[in-house]
């Protein structure tokens, strides 16, 4: 815990073996303002990232710290939860010798409110006092001048904000970073860097990536000014930029960025898997052949130690990984690593997903390229059928099939069969893209070589 929180928080006079009142006398409030200003001067603690860090993540705790704000206007007391997982609370058997008080008692009576914040949940209670008691906490807790207690096996995993008239039970302030309200640090700015966040991402959505750069802009410099260079939020804002300039075509600008945020990242968390495995990812689409291949398979090495690593992730992590193995000409490894993602696309999806049929064809391209054409033919069939199941007639996908079977059939000296998926390829490129399309003159070329 930061010392000089802890200094800044006054023991109560009544039972203070047992609890940290954070509340300060006129007498002090001077000299806790001095404080609080040397505190935010070299680093205040704000939205910590080290086990979720994700926009969603902000997102919900920047609506935690509107309503800390109106509940401070109101002169309402209570608390506020920040979690992931709830979803076990409301089975916890609701002993009836539990204080009325209770944290699972008030949510089991109804007495708790719930919103959702996409994957995020937020309880908030109204109360002078609020207990815990054999309750594990997987997110954020916000005091609001109330008095809380805790029991036994309780577990707040990441953050503990109070404000100044919050009563805190002393295990609590043991165990966890307490950290006391600032409205300009925790709500202001925060409110203001998901503002330029959507502003950002809803122009990203929309196409236009050149008016999305002065949003992310402001948003990097706002966390300079507020935080200094080396703060969690500047690696937010470099990954934003990275994204922008990705989008823009400026991949060595993009690299630069994403390279900016992943060594404060490491510096300022360490090893944090998830955030750490998506750089890498960043990185490897925008560096080119020679690059690619490490900055994937540094992914997967983060994806596999995480034992709760999701399997969609891991999927694209795999495909990736093959096609780049492909680019350069490692074809065992191709292979191997698209079978890593189809058997886990087979696992997940229907076998009519547009997703599978994609995986078969850059499994049969792997299998071509290194010279085993009846096994490519027999992913390309595959492919092939999905695709006529689940798209139009005319479909440019139904195309790369017909013509990847043509080049498989031809490398085996079937002729007649390569000319006729030649063709089919030719009559779809045609309709899709016009006679004159250099892609169709491409094929149209190819037909005319077989006849000759």
């Amino acid at each position: 815990m930061n010392d000089k929180i802890i200094q800044s928080i006054n023991i109560a006079t009544n039972n203070k073996d047992d609890y940290i009142e954070t509340n300060t006398s006129d007498n002090t409030k001077s000299d806790h303002k001095s404080e609080q200003s040397t505190i935010v001067n070299e680093e205040m603690q704000i939205l910590d990232f080290k086990i979720y860090w994700n926009r969603e993540w902000r997102e919900a705790n920047v609506e935690a710290s509107n309503i800390v704000e109106e509940m401070l206007h109101q002169n309402e007391q209570g608390l506020i939860i920040v979690v992931h997982n709830a979803s076990k609370w409301e089975h916890t058997n609701n002993d009836r010798s539990l204080s009325p008080f209770s944290f699972i008692t008030l949510v089991n009576n109804g007495k708790v409110l719930t919103e959702q914040s996409n994957s995020y949940w937020l309880y908030i209670i109204k109360s002078e006092l609020v207990i815990l008691n054999d309750v594990k906490i997987d997110g954020n807790v916000y005091v609001v001048d109330c008095k809380l207690q805790c029991k036994e096996n309780v577990d707040i995993a990441i953050q503990v904000f109070i404000t100044k008239k919050a009563i805190i039970e002393q295990q609590v302030a043991l165990k966890n970073s307490l950290i006391q309200w600032n409205t300009k640090y925790h709500h202001h700015i925060a409110l203001q860097l998901q503002y330029y966040e959507c502003e950002g991402n809803d122009l990203l959505s929309a196409g236009q990536v050149f008016s999305a750069l002065a949003p992310f802009k402001k948003y990097y410099q706002l966390c300079v000014d507020t935080f200094g260079v080396n703060h969690p939020y500047i690696f937010v804002a470099y990954y934003y930029l990275g994204i922008v300039n990705f989008e823009q075509e400026k991949y060595k600008e993009a690299i630069t960025m994403f390279e900016k945020a992943l060594q404060i990242m490491i510096n300022i968390l360490g090893n944090n898997g998830d955030f750490e495995a998506k750089f890498y990812h960043c990185l490897g689409i925008g560096f080119k052949e020679d690059k690619v291949v490490k900055c994937y398979e540094n992914e997967l090495a983060i994806r596999l130690k995480d034992s709760n690593v999701d399997s969609d992730h891991l999927l694209l992590t795999y495909s990736h990984l093959a096609v780049s193995y492909s680019k350069v000409g490692q074809y065992d490894l191709a292979i191997e690593y698209n079978k890593k993602a189809l058997k886990i696309a087979l696992d997940t999806c229907t076998t009519e997903d547009i997703d599978v049929a994609h995986l078969y064809q850059n499994l049969g391209t792997a299998y071509h390229d290194s010279g085993m054409y009846y096994k490519a033919i027999e992913c390309h069939e595959k492919s092939l059928n999905i695709k006529r199941g689940i798209c139009q007639a005319v479909s440019e996908g139904t195309g790369d099939s017909y013509w990847f079977l043509g080049n498989s059939y031809e490398k085996i000296g079937e002729k007649e069969i390569a000319y006729k998926y030649f063709k089919e390829t030719w009559k779809l490129s045609s309709a899709l893209l016009g006679e004159w399309n250099e892609l169709t003159l491409v094929v149209k070329r190819k037909i005319e070589e077989m006849k000759n």
